[in-house]
């Protein structure tokens, strides 16, 4: 989930009578009250000029079950510096989610992991 909010997807949502499409950040905040009935039919994604990265952090090397799962996406700003980010963390919390704090430290810095704090 944290790289589909990353990417800004949307969760289309079908039932007998209509269609609906919905941000993924809605969908998970209100999927466990959904009518019965209603059935993701499709995940769709924008197009986008960004650089996106994912990373698993397992306890161990051995491929557990992740603690973390970490998706960043950026679109760099006409200097090759962090303008547009979305960083989004899972499996910490019962919900994946942004961390718009991180973002806001990350933005206007140079696109470089050695600049990132």
């Amino acid at each position: 989930m944290p790289a589909l909010i990353c990417l800004e997807a949307e969760v289309e949502l079908v039932d007998g009578t209509r269609r609906d499409r919905i941000a993924i950040e809605r969908f998970l905040e209100t999927r466990s009250v959904l009518p019965p009935g209603r059935i993701v039919a499709r995940v769709l994604m924008p197009r986008s000029v960004g650089r996106s990265t994912h990373v698993r952090l397992p306890l161990r090397k051995a491929g557990d079950y992740p603690v973390a799962i970490a998706s960043l996406h950026v679109e760099p700003d006409d200097r090759g510096n962090v303008g547009a980010i979305r960083v989004a963390v899972g499996s910490a919390e019962a919900t994946a989610t942004r961390w718009p704090g991180l973002e806001g430290c990350l933005a206007g810095r140079p696109l470089e992991a050695d600049h990132a704090f």
